[in-house]
C-alpha cells in the first residue's frame, strides 16, 4: 500500500505539474500584428477623418476597446526600412537598411541582413506558431524569404506594388507566393481579403496553440495597374467602397475605399477571435507603416501633420495606431505619450516570455511600453531620433528638431518646433530657443549616432 501510495502520489505531483505548465502555456497571449501601407494619419475615423461613418468602423470600434496611439512614430518615411525595425525592434540604421535600394530588382534580392533576429524567431523558440500574410517587401533572395526567417506559413507578395485585383503582372514584385517561393500562386479576388482569408483559415486551425501573425497589408498603397502614367487611376477597391467616395478626386476616392475594404476584412478577422473566445488574451496591433503619401494620384491624407510619405516632417513618420489587449490594457483610452513601432514588436516579444538576450543580435532600441499603456507611466524614451535620405531629425519631449544629416549626425540648417503647440511644423523656435537645440543636437550626435555606429545600447 505504502509503495502504491507513493506512486500515486508522484502521478500527482506529475500531473499537477504538467497542468501548471498548461496553465502557464494558455496565458501567453496570442499577437496579430497589422500594419497598413501609406496611411495617412487622418485617414481612419478615430482619428478625425471626416467620412468616419463609414471609412474604418471596425479600427474605430478597436480603438474603443483599446489603447488609441496619438503620437505613435515609425523608424523610416518609407516601406522597407520601416519594417526592418518592425521585425527587428530594433533602428534599421544599426544594420544598414537606412536608405535601401527600393528599385524593382532590388526588392528581389538579399534586403534585411541575414544575422538580425526577426519578430517570428523569438516566438519560434517559445513555441508559437506564426505566418506572414501580406506584403514582405524586405528581400526575397534565397535566405531572405519569410519561411527562412522564422515564419512557418507565408502567403502574399515579395514587393511593394500590387494591383489590387489582377495579379501576376509586374512579374515577381506583384507575383502572389507561398511557402515555396518558386512556385507563383494562381489567385484571382481582391488583394485585402485574400491576407484576411489567410489570416483567419490560420487561426482557425491554430487556435489550440499559441500563434503570431504578420499581416502587412498592401492597402491603401495606390494601384499600379502595370505602371500607367499616373493620371491613370485603376479602382483599388470594390465598387460599392468607390461608390462612397464618388464625390473624391481619383486618387482620394481610391485610397479612401482602400482603407474602407481593409477595415472591413479586419473585421472578419477580429469576429474569428470573438467567435473562437480568443478576443480576450490576443494583442492586436494596428499602424500604418509610415505617413501618407499625399499627392493626387496617392490620396494620402496627414492633417494636421506636414508633409507625408518620404519626409521626416510629422506626416511622413507619424501614424495612427490602435492596440488591444483587454487582458492586460484598458478600454477606451488614448496615450500621447511618444512611443515607436521599435516599442511595440518589444512588448510582443516581452509577452511572448522569449529570450531577448539569447537570441537578439544586438541591444533592442524598443523599450516594453506595458506601463505606459496602462496608464502608470508619463514617459519612456529620453528621445526618439530618425536619418533618411539626407535628412534627420531627433524628438525629445515636446520638441523636435529637424536638419541635415552631417556625417551621420544631425546639422546644416537645423529648425526647431514645439509639437505639443505645433503639430504641423509651421514654426521655426531655433532662434529664441539655442539651448534647446543644443541640447537635442547633441543627444544626437554624442549619445544617438554613436550607439548606432557601434552597435552598442542607447
Amino acid at each position: 500500500m505504502c509503495r502504491l501510495s507513493g506512486i500515486f502520489l508522484r502521478a500527482v505531483v506529475c500531473i499537477s505539474v504538467f497542468s501548471v505548465a498548461l496553465a502557464t502555456a494558455d496565458t501567453r497571449p496570442n499577437v496579430i500584428y497589422i500594419v497598413s501601407d501609406d496611411h495617412g494619419y487622418n485617414d481612419l475615423g478615430c482619428f478625425g477623418n471626416k467620412y468616419a461613418a463609414t471609412l474604418s468602423p471596425n479600427l474605430d470600434a478597436l480603438a474603443q476597446e483599446g489603447v488609441k496611439l496619438t503620437q505613435f512614430y515609425v523608424t523610416a518615411p518609407v516601406c522597407s526600412p520601416s519594417r526592418g525595425g518592425i521585425l527587428t525592434a530594433r533602428y534599421n540604421e544599426r544594420f544598414g537598411y537606412e536608405n535601401p535600394d527600393l528599385s524593382i530588382g532590388a526588392v528581389m534580392k538579399e534586403g534585411l541582413d541575414p544575422e538580425e533576429t526577426l519578430l517570428p524567431r523569438y516566438f519560434k523558440s517559445v513555441g508559437y506558431a506564426t505566418a506572414c500574410f501580406g506584403k514582405w517587401h524586405v528581400g526575397f533572395a534565397p535566405g531572405s524569404r519569410p519561411v527562412e526567417r522564422g515564419f512557418d506559413e507565408f502567403f502574399g507578395i515579395g514587393g511593394g506594388l500590387n494591383d489590387y485585383f489582377v495579379h501576376n503582372n509586374l512579374g515577381n514584385l506583384d507575383m502572389f507566393l507561398g511557402n515555396n517561393p518558386r512556385a507563383p500562386l494562381s489567385v484571382d479576388e481582391y488583394t485585402s481579403d485574400l491576407f484576411a482569408d489567410a489570416t483567419i483559415d490560420f487561426i482557425e486551425r491554430k487556435q489550440d496553440e499559441p500563434f503570431f501573425v504578420y499581416l502587412p497589408f498592401s492597402a491603401p498603397h495606390w494601384a499600379p495597374a502595370n505602371l500607367p502614367p499616373r493620371e491613370l487611376l485603376p479602382p483599388q477597391a470594390p465598387d460599392a467602397d468607390m461608390a462612397l467616395y464618388a464625390g473624391e478626386a481619383a486618387g482620394r476616392q481610391g485610397c479612401l475605399a482602400a482603407i474602407t475594404a481593409m477595415d472591413r476584412a479586419i473585421g472578419r478577422i477580429l469576429d474569428t477571435l470573438e467567435a473562437l473566445n480568443l478576443a480576450d488574451n490576443t494583442i492586436v496591433i494596428f499602424y500604418g507603416d509610415h505617413g501618407g503619401e499625399i499627392d493626387a494620384y496617392a490620396g494620402g491624407n496627414n492633417d494636421p501633420l506636414r508633409d507625408g510619405k518620404g519626409s521626416l516632417w510629422e506626416g511622413g513618420i507619424r501614424t495612427p495606431g490602435i492596440i488591444r489587449w483587454p487582458a492586460e490594457l484598458p478600454a477606451g483610452a488614448t496615450v500621447a505619450t511618444p512611443l515607436i513601432s521599435l516599442d511595440l514588436s518589444r512588448l510582443v516579444i516581452e509577452a511572448s516570455g522569449a529570450d531577448c538576450a539569447a537570441l537578439a543580435r544586438g541591444p533592442l532600441d524598443g523599450l516594453d511600453p506595458s506601463e505606459v499603456l496602462k496608464g502608470n507611466a508619463t514617459a519612456l524614451h529620453d528621445f526618439l531620433a530618425w536619418r533618411f535620405n539626407g535628412h534627420a531629425a531627433i524628438r525629445k519631449g515636446d520638441y523636435k528638431l529637424y536638419g541635415d544629416n552631417v556625417g551621420g549626425g544631425i546639422g546644416g540648417t537645423l529648425q526647431l518646433f514645439d509639437l505639443s503647440a505645433d503639430p504641423s511644423e509651421t514654426t521655426d523656435l531655433s532662434g529664441s530657443l539655442p539651448s534647446v537645440v543644443s541640447e537635442l543636437q547633441d543627444d544626437f550626435n554624442n549619445t544617438w549616432k554613436p550607439a548606432i555606429a557601434n552597435d552598442t545600447a542607447l
